[in-house]
C-alpha cells in the first residue's frame, strides 16, 4: 500500500497497518530479524533453525537469539 513503492522499517508496523494480528514468535524463544535495505525496496527475513548449518549474513550471528541460519531475500 506504499506510495513510494517502499517496504515497511519493522514488523510492528504491519500490526499497526492491520495486517498482522501480532508479530510472529518463535516456540523455541529465538527471535525472526527483518532487515530492510537502507532504501527500503528489499528486506530479508532470517532465523534460527534448530537443524540449521552455517550462519548467513543478516545482522550478525546473534540477531536472531541464536545464530541466524536461515535467510529469505525479496527480491
Amino acid at each position: 500500500d506504499s506510495s513510494d513503492n517502499t517496504y515497511v522499517v519493522d514488523l510492528n508496523a504491519l500490526v499497526t497497518g492491520s495486517y498482522l494480528p501480532a508479530v510472529p514468535t518463535d516456540p523455541k524463544g529465538f527471535s525472526y530479524k527483518y532487515a530492510p535495505a537502507a532504501d527500503y525496496r528489499t528486506y530479508s527475513m532470517c532465523a534460527h533453525l534448530e537443524k540449521g548449518g552455517v550462519a548467513d549474513n543478516c545482522g550478525g550471528t546473534l540477531a536472531c537469539g541464536g545464530t541466524c541460519n536461515y535467510q529469505v531475500k525479496n527480491p
